[in-house]
């Protein structure tokens, strides 16, 4: 039955209630109206007992789609917000990714414990949008999403400098994109790996994609982050195939 012809089906049972809104106002009105309920429900105890399940029913389904609009309205908003991230391209296919190694990756990172996720490679191999969907999937709110040329670029000192990096190392999820395309700059991994040791520390999730290969992402990284994101899920791309590794 739909909400509606439930709602009709426990109006034709005909359990009293208020016919009109004055009788709301009467000081007794509220007393007489319990009283012819009992009465009924007494008398009619068949009818009673399937009034009661249709409002469960009637109560489930409303909670159901209540549930439902929110899930939608949710979904749009994070997909508006992945079009802002990572641009229409990528965002348009993140409802029906396609299952390319980068992503099945991705999907084991999501399903286990693991704080990191380095997805490493050759352009074109599908790490951003690995990115963006375990992005997407996870739901975890607050994301902070940095396009590491981009952020290498801004100011690393003063106040909104420390602002940024306070909302770096405490999001649920963070996300530093083509890391190893910007110029070298010694104050800006000290701005990384500030965000990322105490990311480490506390055991958030975080995920980092670079064109590099291993040697060379764990030679920009530095000895101590590239220790730190071991301890995570590593995976470099190359082309069709791919290898992984995970340090425990």
């Amino acid at each position: 039955m739909t909400p509606d012809e439930i709602e009709a089906r426990i109006a034709a049972l005909g359990r009293p209630t208020f016919d009109k809104f004055t009788d709301a106002l009467r000081p007794s009105a509220v007393a007489e109206l319990r009283v012819l309920q009992a009465t009924w429900d007494a008398t009619r105890p068949a009818d009673a007992l399937e009034r009661r399940g249709l409002l469960a029913t009637l109560e489930r389904l409303q909670a159901e789609s209540e549930a439902a609009r929110y899930a939608e309205a949710n979904r749009k908003s994070s997909l508006e917000m992945m079009r802002r991230l990572v641009g229409d391209r990528i965002a348009k296919n993140l409802s029906s990714p396609r299952e390319e190694a980068p992503l099945v990756v991705a999907r084991q990172w999501l399903a286990g414990d693991a704080w990191s996720l380095s997805l490493l490679g050759g352009k074109g191999n599908g790490k951003t949008f690995a990115a963006a969907w375990a992005t997407l999937t996870s739901g975890w709110r607050p994301v902070v999403w940095l396009h590491s040329p981009t952020a290498c670029a801004r100011p690393l000192y003063g106040h909104q400098a420390q602002s940024d990096m306070d909302r770096a190392q405490q999001a649920p999820l963070f996300v530093l994109d083509e890391f190893g395309a910007e110029l070298v700059s010694a104050p800006y991994m000290t701005w990384l790996e500030a965000v990322l040791g105490v990311r480490h520390a506390r055991g958030l999730r975080s995920i980092i994609t670079s064109n590099l290969g291993f040697a060379d992402f764990e030679k920009r990284m530095g000895e101590r982050l590239a220790d730190r994101l071991k301890e995570g899920l590593q995976f470099v791309s190359a082309g069709p195939s791919f290898r992984s590794r995970k340090s425990a």
